[in-house]
């Protein structure tokens, strides 16, 4: 067969090629006739007739007769010993068979027609290329523009990096932040009420989600490994959209949630053992999968899908995974010079000379599929019936014909762009969306070639919910059109080659949104765009309730129980998480040796604690000062995370309180304060225990994590927030921590 991509005319790359050819022709029941192969679609003969057309389709060689029957097709081809090609025909019912032959070098041409310098039209068009966020999420069919004052954004490492570069890039947005990087209820003591945030980011953790046995790769060498991880992450994952489906009932403000990045490669260990067949790609894109079909029926919540944001972009240029574990499930950058010189023989390489990477714009792409997902929950001038024209918009071209009823133009043709079309059509109709078609033509010669020219059939006439052939002009229509549908112009777009048409219909409908210009972009804005992912079966989500904060617990013996549904609470026994105290009366005390990498690692940290002196240490742990040092060290079943949180006490203050941002969530920081309340109380006396707090950017994460431990808050002053544990109350219990 032909090595050529599917065409009819002339690609930009054609081999063998055809058109710079003097053909002979020759069947069983004809005479030798001269051709030449046209790059118009056309095949010419010597008194300059066109009786025929050809094509090049699925490697293949087409001849078809004036009307677009398929005449000949091509079964093969081979070389004559001096070089000229032979490509070998037989008729659809392979009743006939024939040659086109190649003419000698040393003949004349019959035709005059130059081809050699032939100039597609797509050499002509202008090259423009579009930012990835554009590109992903197309704003073409954008009218009223999203304007958005306050978001909250809620995640680990991937959240961070966004509120970092959103607040450097938006300065007129107010971005809050809230370290999230377990499996706990969304925090709701927030800098302001959650209704006056426009929407919620969430960034849930993978590693949160999955745990850390699968880093031992060869543990998925033994049967059932794989697949008990998975089912394990599968209930916590259930318990996170559960925690989530709260919040949603609580308030009213939209919630986007971000999915799962897959690694870039599956790591597989080896094994043998055909029973082992599960990656960490396999298990991660399950998830996915769990978290789309239970967020899915929620109109309130929109999942972004941000593995597909990562395919499209590059992952290579996004994804941190060929540095870190898989887990991670984070943005690469260069952090080892955060502990100053490398010692080696020479300083490492800059990271962007190894892998390049587009780190510097995750917050601007992510922050514009956030407003994507705002503008479909929102129904955002959304679209509710599309017009298509026929010619060079569903098919390539245009019928036209002569008095004679002979046609003056090559057959219309269906390869390239237009398959995408029909296809975008019917996913269209899929999501509600009416579905119309305008054609210029007479309406039986348009049903007589329909099946001719749209093969394979992915669309028949009656796939459109109104279709308009010859019938009067296009802007005599759209009143009929809004009336059968019960739809507003500002609702309407329409997809048209041609400018004329354009033009007119902006000038009579200027609501009415128009592409079509260029038949590459067609499909892309159809199917991307936010205007055109409504669901109309779905309720547009308003801002009616107020924010139910929970009550202040009272001067109890206890604070209220933690904010625990049963199944979180499950889910929690579940870990079995155990937290040991350990009051550091030495300054040789091992455990200090980890205080360094705790405070790096720490969301809780003050800027000053970076610079703790040995001589704070050694105050901290004399028995003879009213001063405690505390060092709290984790497990679960799954991981021993050692030393993970330590708390500096000076008689009933709590003067810094270092915890590990690997275990936050797991509410076992409300189990820590209720020792430490126990051991202040025993050894310096009853009395309220208080703890002052910056005015940072991560307040939020601190006044919720003391609420729900029962601390109140006190005073305001000088740039600190106080808050207090009222004598005589400890915290609530953590009934799943031992």
């Amino acid at each position: 067969m032909l090595e050529t991509k599917t065409f009819r005319g002339l690609p930009f790359s054609l081999s063998p090629a055809l058109t710079e050819k003097i053909w002979n022709f020759q069947s069983e029941s004809t005479q030798i006739q001269q051709l030449f192969l046209s790059p118009s679609g056309r095949i010419k003969e010597p008194d300059g007739s066109n009786a025929w057309l050809w094509k090049i389709e699925n490697h293949q060689l087409l001849i078809l007769a004036n009307d677009g029957d398929l005449a000949w097709q091509s079964t093969g081809m081979e070389y004559r010993a001096d070089g000229r090609l032979v490509i070998f025909l037989e008729t659809p019912k392979h009743d006939l068979c024939a040659i086109l032959e190649e003419q000698a070098s040393s003949s004349k041409p019959l035709l005059t027609e130059k081809t050699t310098n032939a100039v597609l039209p797509t050499q002509n068009m202008e090259s423009t290329e579009l930012e990835d966020s554009e590109f992903i999420f197309p704003s073409n069919l954008e009218i009223v523009p999203t304007k958005v004052k306050k978001v909250l954004i809620i995640g680990s490492s991937i959240g961070a990096l966004c509120h970092e570069q959103l607040t450097q890039q938006y300065l007129d947005i107010r971005f809050d932040f809230i370290p999230y990087d377990f499996v706990a209820p969304l925090p709701v003591s927030l800098p302001i009420p959650l209704e006056d945030y426009d929407f919620v980011y969430l960034q849930p953790s993978l590693r949160s989600i999955l745990g850390d046995d699968i880093i031992w790769g060869t543990r998925f060498n033994v049967p059932n490994f794989a697949q008990n991880i998975l089912t394990n992450a599968q209930k916590t994952l259930k318990n996170f959209i559960q925690h989530v489906l709260d919040y949603a009932a609580l308030f009213n403000t939209p919630l986007l949630v971000s999915n799962f990045l897959t690694p870039q490669i599956p790591p597989r260990p080896f094994s043998r053992d055909p029973g082992v067949n599960m990656s960490v790609s396999t298990i991660i894109q399950t998830l996915n999968v769990l978290l789309d079909t239970e967020l899915d029926k929620h109109p309130q919540i929109k999942l972004l899908d941000m593995e597909a944001v990562a395919s499209i972009v590059g992952k290579r240029y996004i994804q941190d995974d060929t540095i870190y574990f898989n887990t991670h499930n984070g943005i690469i950058f260069q952090d080892w010079d955060d502990f100053g010189p490398f010692e080696q023989g020479s300083p490492l390489p800059y990271l962007q000379t190894i892998y390049p990477n587009k780190h510097n714009i995750i917050g601007t792409l992510l922050f514009r599929q956030m407003i994507w997902g705002l503008r479909t929950l929102c129904q955002t001038d959304c679209v509710k019936t599309v017009i298509f024209s026929l010619d060079n918009t569903v098919w390539r071209g245009k019928l036209s014909k002569n008095d004679s009823g002979t046609q003056t133009l090559p057959m219309p043709r269906q390869d390239g762009w237009p398959m995408g079309i029909w296809e975008a059509i019917q996913y269209l109709r899929g999501r509600g969306i009416k579905v119309c078609l305008y054609a210029d033509g007479n309406e039986a010669d348009i049903q007589a070639q329909w099946d001719k020219i749209i093969e394979p059939k992915f669309l028949a006439l009656e796939d459109f919910d109104y279709v308009a052939v010859n019938s009067a002009p296009i802007n005599s229509i759209i009143p009929d059109i809004c009336s059968k549908f019960s739809v507003q112009p500002a609702e309407i777009v329409l997809v048209d080659a041609s400018a004329i048409r354009r033009a007119a219909i902006t000038e009579s409908f200027p609501d009415i949104r128009t592409i079509g210009k260029n038949p590459y972009l067609t499909r892309r804005i159809l199917l991307w765009a936010a205007e055109t992912q409504a669901d109309f079966k779905q309720a547009v989500p308003h801002k009616t309730e107020k924010l139910e904060i929970p009550p202040a617990p009272s001067a109890a013996m206890q604070a209220p129980a933690a904010n625990f549904t049963s199944q979180s609470l499950k889910m929690l026994q579940f870990m079995e998480c155990k937290v040991s105290a350990h009051q550091i009366i030495s300054s040789d005390d091992r455990l200090l040796e980890t205080l360094p990498s705790l405070i790096k690692n720490s969301l809780t940290s003050k800027a000053e604690d970076v610079n703790i002196t040995q001589e704070t240490i050694t105050s901290f742990t004399s028995l003879d000062s009213k001063k405690m040092l505390l060092i709290f060290s984790v497990k679960d079943r799954f991981a021993d995370y050692g030393p993970s949180a330590a708390m500096f006490i000076d008689d009933h203050t709590i003067n810094r309180f270092i915890l590990s941002a690997r275990v936050h969530g797991m509410v076992t920081e409300t189990f820590m304060l209720s020792e430490a309340a126990q051991l202040i109380r025993n050894q310096f006396g009853e009395g309220d225990i208080t703890i002052s707090l910056p005015m940072t950017s991560n307040i939020s994460l601190f006044r919720n994590m003391y609420a729900q431990a029962g601390f109140l808050p006190k005073d305001h002053k000088d740039g600190t927030e106080v808050f207090y544990l009222p004598a005589g109350l400890l915290p609530p219990a953590s009934p799943h921590v031992f």
